[in-house]
């Protein structure tokens, strides 16, 4: 079909424990078109769809919710995952090994809202822009999360673009993203344009081939207690950040709860770093669990990043 080469939702669609996978489309979305009315997604898992066009895995022009599921191996032109024109939410969900041959190997947002909550986006591929995340017009919202090991032309992990995008990261890890084009830059973040802000962040272990920003490049905005290793092309100067460490992190695995993370090792500069009263979103919402579930703080504060090294 055109569009929807599984699902084409019109209606109400709620999806749980199911499996959409394995179909195409000559159009939009893969797997799912979420044309008008909210679809939601419980412990569901969407894999191996394609579209040639927007939207390999799921297209959505309205209102999407995905919990505890998993969007992986889907391929498109834009949004190798999901190609988002709306409403999108990811709790503790996994977007990985997504691919797109233009923009947003795993997710690709051109409008609306994108927000990412104890989530992990790894191991997605764009040949252009944004291997991770690719957002265009579109406000990010990323807490306790982790964008890993995805590769791009420019901006491995996340791509931002937009005079009225915003990116507000809280207690979140970016780290092993790539990129990989002769001219890259901004392995970890690229910020074209927009404006992007940062809290309780790991930035670090990001490359770009051409070595531009090799964690960012472009405009960050700090608002504290972050640690970013390599601090060329992009300005933290905020007095709570730590700049010029590495956060030694393990590899990304099963550390507990629904989706994988990097666990801190046991003398890592980012543990017990954000006093109590400092865990909370850039919107000031307290933090009192990390990506895992695991209580916030561990020790006498909590850590930067998206994950509590428990004693």
């Amino acid at each position: 079909s055109r569009y929807g080469g599984g699902i084409y939702n019109n209606g109400t669609l709620n999806l749980t424990g199911s499996t959409v996978s394995e179909n195409t489309t000559s159009n939009n979305g893969g797997g799912i078109y979420n044309d008008h009315g909210p679809v939601t997604f419980t412990a569901s898992t969407v894999r191996g769809n394609a579209a040639q066009k927007h939207g390999g895995g799921i297209f959505n022009r309205d209102a999407l919710t995905l919990t505890g599921s998993t969007v992986s191996g889907n391929s498109a032109t834009d949004g190798g995952g999901i190609l988002n024109d709306g409403t999108l939410t990811l709790t503790d969900s996994s977007l990985s090994g997504n691919r797109a041959t233009d923009d947003g190997g795993g997710i690709a947002s051109y409008s609306g809202t994108l927000t990412l909550a104890r989530s992990s986006v790894s191991g997605n591929s764009a040949s252009d822009l944004g291997g991770g995340i690719s957002i265009d017009f579109t406000a990010l919202t990323l807490t306790n999360s982790t964008v890993s090991g995805n590769t791009a032309s420019y901006g491995g992990g996340i791509y931002v673009y937009g005079s009225s995008s915003t990116a507000n990261l809280s207690f979140s890890t970016l780290t092993n993203n790539q990129a990989t084009g002769t001219s890259s830059e901004g392995g970890g973040i690229l910020i074209s344009s927009g404006t992007v802000k940062l809290k309780g962040v790991i930035l670090a272990n990001n490359t770009s081939e051409s070595g531009s920003g090799p964690e960012c490049s472009g405009s960050l905005i700090s608002q504290g207690y972050n640690l970013i290793k390599s601090n060329a092309d992009c300005g933290f100067t905020a007095q709570t950040d730590i700049t010029g460490q590495d956060p030694d992190l393990g590899p990304l695995a099963d550390n507990g709860g629904p989706t994988q993370t990097h666990l801190p090792a046991a003398g890592s500069p980012v543990l017990d770093k954000v006093s109590t009263g400092n865990c909370t979103t850039l919107g000031g919402t307290v933090l009192s669990t990390d990506q895992r579930g695991v209580s916030r703080p561990q020790g006498t504060a909590c850590e930067i990043g998206s994950v509590e090294r428990q004693p």
